[in-house]
């Protein structure tokens, strides 16, 4: 969860308090306030090959023309890399809550 929460900072204190950039991006009114959007944020956790490792993507609406490409050719939201960050999260608690792990784990593929 800080992870989620330095994203939100990031995006808060590096965009949405940037009025120009807020104005350029949102219609009036949108959003009525930073927690607002940050309801609506894509979040989640993109896995290998990415990179090699795990990272967290933190995207901001609405979806742009590039955004929607790279869905389209495979690049973003691909179906067997990206896990809903939510999801992530209430599935670690729920092992944790359960005292359990997952046997085997480091040597799964995301079909598993």
């Amino acid at each position: 969860k800080c992870l989620e929460e330095a994203c939100f900072s990031a995006m808060k204190d590096q965009f949405w308090e940037n009025k120009e950039w807020r104005e350029h991006t949102y219609k009036e009114g949108a959003f009525k306030d930073v927690e607002a959007l940050r309801k609506q944020m894509y979040s989640g956790i993109n896995s290998v090959p990415s990179q090699f490792q795990i990272h967290l993507q933190y995207i901001a609406p609405g979806i742009l023309p590039i955004d929607y490409h790279s869905f389209l050719v495979g690049k973003r939201f691909v179906k067997g890399r990206w896990l809903p960050y939510d999801y992530v999260v209430d599935a670690l608690e729920a092992m944790c809550k359960a005292k359990k792990s997952l046997e085997g784990a480091a040597s799964m593929t995301m079909e598993d």
